[in-house]
């Protein structure tokens, strides 16, 4: 056994759970060795992780090279960032635990200055690259919402795998590249002059016209005063902690309640989860509904939709970060059916087949449900990831217009 064995099976194993456990003694039973043979490698398991850290980026930045030296020497032209986003998806493609990792421990726990040290330290100048990419389009930019969909469609496309461990062939990889370079270029397909043409204000002022309307529901009922200030307590906990951390004491303490009290409300705390994305979701769906009832062209019902999901979500940030959590795939919850705030895109009939061609082991319904994530994880990502100096209450609403262009028309809305 040598330490690139451990760090290799800590990326298996680790991985497989999401990273919701990084037991030594698991690895241990992986590795069929006893967990103080492990200490003779690493003292400590923060020690193990550092290790991790340092193969992921060596791994990644080295296939990199050649084509970032590439994109640098271009014109600056979309077809340098189609480029790397091909090369990235074939990289994330034939590494699974390269890609949970990002996704959870680098993405998940995300600080931009340290992921650009990072790279800095391996010969990447990334401040130059993006200002090269960019070229001042403002917020979000055409890199920011392309690599978010790229990451996106990577996930569905894993999940959708019935054996992570299976090796992928060029032609699965080839077609899965062309899946997502398609995404990312076209959107979903609008047309460009419609969706330029829309008259932003008037939609903004009208969505939050009819949101003064909404009163506050939890699926078919108000909710009581009792179980608001419990929700409340929740979503500032898990905002705070995130879900893994967040436990039933915490809440019951930060409520001003008892722990058995608290259990008189919740069976436990997954349902406590689960209830409160569930209620939250019903609340930005009555005002997403609400504000597309006023329209009547699709083009205008989804940006009616997304500049209400924005509102609300600029509004509660605790919920904001909370449902980060699901953005980068660290927590499942118990749902029944997909909750009603995705299945309002569903007359919007977008090409599930033009999507989905390379993801073909998922069912229909399921297929149906990807774009409506995606575009609520887009909406997520823009708040979640906006720049230093801005708070949530102040991504203003031309950076939710920007990313409806781009969702709508892919890289021609940012013309």
């Amino acid at each position: 056994m040598t330490k690139t064995d451990i760090v290799r099976a800590a990326f298996r194993v680790w991985g497989r759970q999401f990273y919701q456990s990084t037991s030594l003694a698991q690895l241990a039973r992986d590795l069929r060795v006893t967990k103080s043979a492990l200490y003779r490698y690493f003292d400590s398991k923060e020690a193990l992780e550092n290790a991790m850290y340092e193969t992921y980026y060596d791994e990644y930045a080295a296939f990199l090279k050649p084509y970032y030296d590439e994109a640098l020497s271009s014109d600056g032209s979309n077809s340098a960032l189609l480029n790397l986003v091909r090369v990235i998806v074939a990289y994330y493609a034939h590494n699974i635990d390269a890609f949970l990792f990002s996704l959870i421990q680098v993405y998940g726990k995300r600080s931009a200055v340290n992921e650009t040290n990072q790279f800095h330290k391996r010969g990447f100048d990334i401040p130059k690259l993006l200002a090269m990419l960019t070229r001042d389009q403002g917020y979000p930019t055409q890199i920011h919402v392309v690599m978010a969909s790229t990451m996106y469609w990577l996930a569905q496309f894993h999940r959708s795998r019935a054996c992570l461990d299976t090796k992928l062939d060029d032609e699965q990889v080839n077609k899965l590249v062309i899946y997502i370079e398609e995404s990312v270029m076209k959107g979903l397909g609008y047309k460009q002059a419609v969706v330029a043409q829309l008259d932003y204000e008037r939609l903004e002022t009208l969505a939050r016209q009819s949101a003064k309307l909404i009163p506050p529901v939890s699926g078919d009922g108000a909710v009581s005063d009792t179980g608001e200030r419990l929700l409340k307590a929740v979503s500032s906990v898990v905002a705070e902690l995130g879900p893994w951390e967040a436990s039933m004491d915490m809440v019951a303490q930060r409520a001003g309640m008892s722990k058995s009290g608290l259990y008189a409300h919740f069976r436990n705390k997954q349902d406590m989860l689960t209830q409160l994305f569930l209620t939250e979701f019903d609340r930005i769906f009555a005002r997403a509904e609400a504000a597309m009832c006023l329209v009547d062209a699709v083009e205008e019902k989804l940006y009616m939709a997304i500049i209400s999901i924005a509102d609300y979500l600029r509004s509660y940030p605790e919920i904001l970060i909370a449902m980060d959590w699901i953005r980068v795939r660290q927590l499942k919850l118990n749902f029944s059916e997909l909750p009603r705030l995705f299945r309002i895109f569903a007359e919007f009939h977008f090409d599930e087949d033009r999507f989905f061609h390379v993801i073909k082991e998922t069912s229909n319904d399921e297929r149906r449900d990807h774009i409506p994530q995606w575009i609520v994880f887009l909406i997520v990502n823009t708040l979640m990831y906006r720049p230093v100096n801005m708070d949530f209450v102040d991504v203003p609403d031309e950076s939710v217009r920007l990313l409806y262009r781009a969702l709508t028309c892919g890289m021609g809305g940012f013309k």
